[in-house]
């Protein structure tokens, strides 16, 4: 992360005074030039201030900005810290290559104490969770519970369509009525393929 992190526009803190009771930090990967950002950029705002804060969840801005001017506009909207913008952009790079950053808007969930990973598609359970206190209360608490593994060892599943695809796993195997029900609607399906193909033969 570097000595120091923004934790506005104009003012910078140390790291280690802004990890210090830390649990979890999310890297939170998006740009201004982004429209799924920055329609997902408020949304993980009230998350942030209604839950994080209280749980000892940081989040880290990992600025994919074209110039200092987007920058300012953009993560001057945002509540948490950020990287710096001067000489910082080979250590952003750096994280985004590890984690295998495709595309953006990405979160990933790393643990403050080992920087081990946690969940590099957390993006999807705060939309998930959306304005439920319930859920996001329990979206975080999976995530502490949640054993963290050295990131040379997780799998990642980056971004795009790969890492929605890896979340449509995870749904379905966490929940596995969804598969039962999957697997109803696909008999439906065959059996009315099966009714069709008959009353054509008839024809």
């Amino acid at each position: 992360f570097g000595p120091n992190l923004l934790s506005s526009v104009e003012k910078s803190e140390a790291t280690s005074a802004v990890m210090k009771g830390k649990d979890l930090v999310l890297l939170y990967f998006s740009a201004s030039w982004c429209p799924p950002c920055q329609k997902f950029t408020p949304v993980l705002s009230t998350f942030y201030e209604k839950h994080c804060k209280k749980n000892n969840v940081e989040i880290v801005y990992v600025s994919s900005d074209k110039d200092i001017p987007s920058f300012n506009g953009y993560y001057g909207k945002m509540p948490w810290k950020s990287f710096l913008v001067d000489n910082t952009a080979h250590i952003k790079q750096a994280i985004a290559t590890r984690l295998k950053i495709s595309g953006v808007p990405t979160l990933v969930v790393l643990d403050v104490k080992t920087g081990h990973l946690v969940n590099d598609t957390a993006r999807f359970d705060v939309i998930s969770a959306g304005d439920d206190d319930e859920k996001c209360s329990e979206v975080i608490k999976q995530w502490k519970e949640t054993e963290a593994v050295p990131i040379e060892e997780a799998q990642l599943s980056g971004s795009g369509q790969g890492g929605i695809l890896m979340r449509i796993l995870q749904i379905l195997t966490r929940n596995p009525m969804y598969i039962v029900g999957m697997m109803f609607l696909f008999k439906r399906m065959m059996e009315g393929i099966k009714r069709f193909g008959e009353e054509e033969g008839e024809l």
